[in-house]
């Protein structure tokens, strides 16, 4: 289901974590001998973004394995129009609604619901597949699963109870005969609203060691 309105959202030089295998091998310019050796040492194929980035790498120092890996290295930056404003939830709930139509002047609803709301739309998307050994966990997680969870808006426990009724006073009731009782007393209703709800997740954002470049493929002790 889509989620959020649609904006164009400037994306950070992510690294797929599956290359933080790499480790020191990240930050070496990314010429052929280096990639050899750094696909040598950790059993991975490196892909090459274009012809001719591993020439560049000679004479540029910006040009490193960490950077070649990156989403599209050749732009400084692109823009995702519509990645951020997608998101996958999935939503079960059992509800229960007991109506008692007017009888001896109470008319009574009462509506409950029992819910769960879970989706990735309530943090940000790493869009890539986790491996277990970046995880305290250690358990590897699919592409957008590591963010799958309670949505910030989900309500396990929805009750509501409201009933109008007509007090027994007036025509033909209670006091009928006597036309103080139905001037004062006759037409009179009393209604009663009642609603508890339990409270929603805490959103918890952000629980990493990093300060302003976290997500772009920095590492930071």
């Amino acid at each position: 289901m889509l989620a959020r309105a649609a904006s164009a959202v400037s994306m950070p030089a992510q690294l797929d974590p599956k290359w933080l295998a790499l480790g020191a091998n990240l930050s070496k310019p990314a010429t052929a001998a280096n990639i050899a050796a750094a696909q040598a040492a950790t059993g991975l194929t490196l892909p090459i973004p274009y012809p001719g980035y591993t020439a560049a790498a000679a004479v540029n120092s910006n040009a490193t394995i960490q950077h070649m890996l990156v989403w599209k290295p050749q732009y400084s930056g692109t823009t995702d129009t519509w990645g951020t404003n997608v998101a996958n939830a999935n939503y079960n709930a059992f509800q229960l609604s007991v109506s008692q139509r007017a009888s001896h002047g109470l008319t009574l609803n009462i509506n409950y619901t029992y819910a769960k709301n879970i989706d990735n739309a309530g943090t940000i998307r790493s869009g890539f597949a986790i491996p277990a050994a970046f995880t305290s966990a250690g358990k590897d997680f699919p592409i957008d699963r590591i963010d799958r969870s309670n949505s910030i808006n989900s309500q396990p426990q929805n009750l509501s109870i409201f009933g109008v009724y007509d007090l027994p006073f007036g025509k033909g009731k209670i006091g009928g005969d006597h036309f103080i009782v139905r001037a004062l007393a006759g037409g009179w209703q009393f209604s009663e609203i009642f609603q508890y709800s339990s409270g929603i997740p805490l959103a918890l954002v952000g629980s990493l060691q990093c300060h302003t470049e976290c997500g772009a493929g920095h590492l930071h002790a």
